[in-house]
């Protein structure tokens, strides 16, 4: 906008003989001060489209399909600020939180396939996932009774050993399985979060298990929880990326309790 417009339109409305009192403002510069005030006005109720901060995030759920089919669904969240970026961030916590009531998380659920761009890739099966304390009754097979022959301990393992009292199994792409392993020190039955976590073949998990007892294939063919009791040494491992300080746990070997 230029004064043009503004200098014509007060010659327009003031006459040229308006006399100036001493000490008084300009008439044109009072005309001139109004527009400005306008514009500013104007400014402040519409600070244009582009924002001062801006925060995103992706959260996954799952929802069936009108066959009754299982999928991972993938959700864009993204939260603007005209004041900043730190007010937008304290926006996404607050939709986040709410999401969560929802059963909606910022990150995919066991079993499901993923992209690098973090799509979900439907083509593959999501296993199947249970509930979150079912009965040992539920699984496809009885958790084998522990071995009576005695294993020694691995040897001064680097890491630690924790006792597992609940396995976790889920079938994976690629013919692999997850196990998570739970402990019992933070929460009784059972700890909310797995205390170690490791993706194998099913022949590996076989071996693994063979301390423990006759784990067979069909242990880890469906996803299960299992009420055991068995120690699991571990050896701190390589460097998480991107997290200093921080290293995976390798799991060294298991024994019974």
């Amino acid at each position: 906008m230029t004064q043009e417009p503004v200098t014509q339109e007060v010659e327009q409305e003031i006459p040229m003989d308006v006399p100036i009192r001493p000490g008084s403002p300009d008439p044109y510069t009072l005309k001139l001060e109004e527009a400005i005030a306008h514009l500013q006005g104007e400014l402040e109720a519409s600070p244009g489209a582009e924002a001062r901060g801006i925060a995103w995030c992706d959260v996954y759920g799952k929802a069936k399909d009108p066959d009754g089919n299982l999928h991972v669904v993938r959700i864009n969240l993204t939260q603007r600020s005209d004041v900043g970026a730190q007010e937008a961030l304290e926006n996404m916590l607050d939709t986040l939180r709410f999401a969560r009531t929802r059963k909606l998380f910022p990150w995919p659920p066991d079993g499901a396939a993923i992209n690098a761009r973090g799509n979900v890739r439907q083509d593959e099966p999501l296993a199947p996932v249970p509930s979150k304390a079912p009965s040992v009754s539920s699984v496809s097979a009885p958790t084998p009774t522990p071995s009576t022959v005695p294993v020694q301990p691995a040897t001064e393992p680097a890491g630690g050993t924790m006792t597992c009292v609940r396995l976790n199994v889920t079938p994976v792409v690629g013919g692999k399985v997850a196990l998570k392993f739970y402990g019992n020190d933070r929460k009784q039955p059972v700890n909310e979060f797995p205390t170690l976590t490791n993706t194998l073949t099913v022949e590996k998990a076989i071996e693994m298990f063979a301390p423990l007892g006759p784990w067979e294939a069909a242990h880890f063919a469906a996803a299960a929880n299992y009420d055991v009791k068995f120690n699991v040494d571990w050896k701190q491992g390589r460097d998480v990326p991107n997290k200093p300080g921080k290293h995976y746990q390798d799991i060294i070997g298991l024994r019974p309790a």
